[in-house]
């Protein structure tokens, strides 16, 4: 099962062979995606560059 909520609407995917995609998008969007401490800095880096 799958649940995609994208702006206004939401949608529940019940279909295993549906919901593989958009499981594995996510999947790959964490893998790339920086970690909490490194988020931070690179938004204050951003912060402070538009000052």
């Amino acid at each position: 099962m799958t649940y995609l909520q994208i702006q206004e609407e939401s949608l529940l995917i019940t279909d295993r062979t549906k919901a593989g995609a958009p499981r594995q998008r996510y999947a790959k969007i964490r893998a790339q995606a920086l970690d909490p401490r490194r988020s931070l800095g690179v938004i204050e880096e951003l912060a402070g560059a538009r000052r």
